[in-house]
């Protein structure tokens, strides 16, 4: 069957390619580093046929060009590096800024031209391109409440959770949440 890709920039390559065929099979085809979408939904799942997708001939996927971003934290000076696609949400970036920097995500503020950035909007939906640079604003953390993390030593997995000036802690045990 013939399906049809569509560029960031616009431009369609044509494919000929099988039901069977893998999502992996058709990014070889496409020789280039972009994600595909098709009817709303990213396919990231590499093993997942064009079937699976519900694709069938004269069918058209889009690109999406992956590219990253710099999120700027003023308060410490940091700034960091994030990967990322236009479809991604802000709320994924909150996500990914909790995971690999540690910035939980309900205090996080997201700015871009001065603008507060909201969580279901995308990163297209507010024209932030690779390279752009994003300003991170932390709200502060709500009063008599703070989160300490003790790194023990190895014997010790977890970590404990101190509440206040009372000295409580309570052990937390390796993949229980706080």
């Amino acid at each position: 069957m013939q399906i049809f890709v569509r560029s960031p920039s616009g431009r369609m390559i044509s494919l000929r390619v099988y039901p069977d065929e893998t999502l992996y099979d058709v990014k070889k085809k496409i020789m280039e580093k972009h994600n595909l979408v098709f009817d709303g939904v990213r396919m990231e799942d590499n093993n997942t046929t064009l079937a699976d997708y519900n694709i069938q001939h004269q069918s058209t996927l889009d690109l999406l060009e992956k590219m990253q971003i710099h999120v700027k934290e003023p308060l410490h000076g940091l700034t960091f590096t994030v990967d990322v696609d236009s479809s991604d949400t802000i709320d994924n970036i909150k996500d990914k800024l909790e995971n690999n920097d540690g910035f939980p995500k309900g205090r996080q503020c997201l700015i871009f031209a001065n603008e507060q950035l909201e969580g279901k909007r995308t990163l297209a939906e507010y024209n932030i391109c690779k390279e752009s640079t994003l300003l991170l604003v932390l709200y502060p953390c709500p009063v008599g409440s703070m989160r300490i993390f003790v790194k023990m030593p190895r014997k010790h997995h977890g970590h404990h959770r101190f509440y206040g000036r009372e000295l409580r802690y309570r052990r937390q045990h390796q993949g229980e949440a706080l």
